[in-house]
């Protein structure tokens, strides 16, 4: 048997079925049979009218406070995943390019707008970031993030970006302190651990980053 898809009823339609019931003309069943309602429903909303008109059983909701206590409900899911999305990262200190990246790796979770709102980015620079092509320079720039956060790692979380300099050039790269620190403070990356991004957060955005640039 196939499902009934869900429908959206306006205030005055549920209004309309409502009067017709209490009009005593035709049966619930009827009513509903005839405008291809289910009869569960109907019977709900004349319920609900009489809530609304105050004969209705003790602690019942009117339609005014359900629709309250659902704006509220929004309400408190909204801050909640605020305040998930937020937790002690330190990412509004970011660059945009990993404010960016974290939105496209978070986006399964949480939706695209509120995590532009609360990262302080517009969903329309995000949207334009996802379609850029990707330079030769970003390149290079993200495979230096992971050799960076390797560093990083293997330091406990200490090295600042003149010791992660130092190893780099022991490796063999050429590069300026100052790109080392750029790239530390997009990848959310410092000698102390206080208000940076969470481990598993900044895995999470650096594959993100070197999967899209290679």
């Amino acid at each position: 048997m196939e499902r009934r898809k869900r429908r959206a009823f306006t205030k005055a339609y549920k209004a309309e079925v409502v009067e017709l019931v209490r009009k005593g003309g035709k049966s619930v069943g009827g009513i509903a049979k005839e405008l291809d309602l289910t009869e569960t429903a109907v019977r709900a909303w004349v319920r609900q009218a009489e809530v609304d008109a105050g004969r209705g059983p003790a602690g019942a909701l009117t339609t005014e406070e359900r629709e309250e206590l659902s704006r509220l409900r929004r309400e408190v899911q909204t801050l909640r995943m605020e305040r998930e999305i937020l937790k002690n990262d330190g990412l509004l200190r970011q660059g945009e390019q990993v404010r960016f990246a974290f939105v496209a790796v978070e986006k399964a979770l949480y939706p695209v707008r509120l995590l532009c709102r609360c990262l302080e980015v517009s969903r329309a620079g995000f949207y334009a970031w996802q379609r850029r092509p990707i330079s030769a320079r970003a390149r290079e720039d993200a495979g230096l993030c992971v050799e960076i956060a390797v560093s990083h790692t293997e330091s406990r979380r200490t090295y600042g970006s003149p010791r992660i300099l130092r190893d780099l050039r022991e490796r063999g790269r050429r590069v300026s302190r100052k790109r080392v620190a750029r790239l530390m403070r997009q990848q959310g990356l410092a000698g102390s651990v206080d208000g940076v991004v969470s481990s598993g957060r900044r895995t999470r955005i650096i594959r993100f980053l070197w999967r899209r640039t290679s």
